[in-house]
């Protein structure tokens, strides 16, 4: 999986209006992550709403690429739609989600672009109560990335499926998801994604500046 350049914070916008708190980590996607690609993706935040919704996040900003000094505009749109429930006997909501949306990412040198588009969905497979205040949830995540050259051809390919799990204090409150906090350092890969992995090793900044060109 490719890891994004840096984004230059004077030049960074974001449309999130009526965005809920449901986008940072498996259960909240952070929109940065989802919009840079998944599966795969860092793990960070904590579970924040209930119920189920759908949402259109939208992604305009202005990065540098570290390893060329490339400048680079990314313009991202993704669809994310998600739902809690409960199963049998647990007091424990399970999450689903599913996001698509595309990445295009304009070399401002020469103003080619390089788009990513992605599908990702993952699910709450295994709730595990530890007896101490805290779960363990593991979580499949299923998806792919698609990248296309200035020209509209395909040049990478990134499908799999990948489990991860973490814990979370769910702070007293087993059924409200609202107020779980992610214990620090306890995400971990379960098992290494499969699938095809035509990103794996390369750098994201070298690849822009040739698929742009």
């Amino acid at each position: 999986i490719y890891r994004m350049p840096a984004a230059v914070s004077n030049q960074d916008t974001r449309e999130r209006s009526q965005l809920p708190p449901k986008i940072t980590h498996r259960d909240t996607a952070d929109v940065d992550q989802l919009l840079n690609g998944p599966p795969g993706h860092q793990h960070t935040g904590h579970r924040q709403a209930a119920g189920k919704g759908t949402f259109p996040p939208r992604l305009h900003r202005v990065l540098t690429c570290e390893s060329t000094g490339t400048p680079v505009q990314h313009d991202a749109d993704v669809w994310v739609n998600f739902n809690f429930n409960q199963r049998g006997s647990s007091p424990f909501p399970y999450d689903r989600e599913s996001a698509h949306g595309t990445d295009v990412f304009t070399n401002l040198d020469i103003g080619g672009t390089f788009t990513n588009v992605f599908s990702l969905n993952t699910k709450d497979h295994v709730i595990t109560d530890n007896g101490d205040g805290t779960i363990t949830i593991l979580v499949i995540a299923t998806g792919g990335s698609r990248y296309y050259d200035t020209d509209g051809n395909l040049v990478l390919n990134d499908p799999g499926q990948i489990p991860f799990s973490f814990d979370v204090d769910y702070n007293g409150t087993p059924s409200d998801p609202t107020d779980d906090v992610e214990i620090p350092n306890s995400f971990q890969v379960v098992r290494d994604s499969t699938g095809r992995n035509d990103t794996a090793g390369r750098d994201f900044c070298a690849d822009l500046v040739e698929f742009t060109s």
